[in-house]
């Protein structure tokens, strides 16, 4: 889906014309560095979230300031565009929303911001 297939190829393609044993031993190190490398740059992180999502989540807290809420039941809440008749229903008990973006991406998407 994210095209990590083609990614890894790009990396490989100098080794790709060794030997079997060679080309492993190069894509361990590679491997073994890049590791490191991101290790040390998470080493100097602090917080709950790493910047990229912490990023979106910050848009997204914007753009819910557009979304009228109105409460249903319990948890239930029906949320309405200020300007537009899109309409989602959301379930805090279950994090669940009809746009389903937190299936698709991992975080909160704006409806369940706005009624947060």
């Amino acid at each position: 889906m994210n095209n990590l297939c083609e990614c890894f190829n790009s990396v490989i393609l100098l080794v790709r014309d060794k030997p079997k044993i060679a080309m492993l031993d190069w894509i361990r190190t590679y491997l073994m560095t890049r590791f490191n490398f991101i290790r040390g740059k998470m080493s100097n992180f602090e917080g709950n979230l790493i910047p990229r999502p912490m990023k979106r989540l910050d848009w997204e807290v914007e753009k819910a300031k557009s979304w009228f809420i109105e409460h249903v039941g319990e948890f239930l809440f029906k949320v309405t565009h200020t300007l537009f008749t899109k309409k989602f229903i959301l379930n805090l008990t279950t994090r669940n929303c009809s746009c389903n973006f937190r299936e698709l991406v991992g975080i909160p998407c704006r409806h369940v911001v706005s009624a947060i």
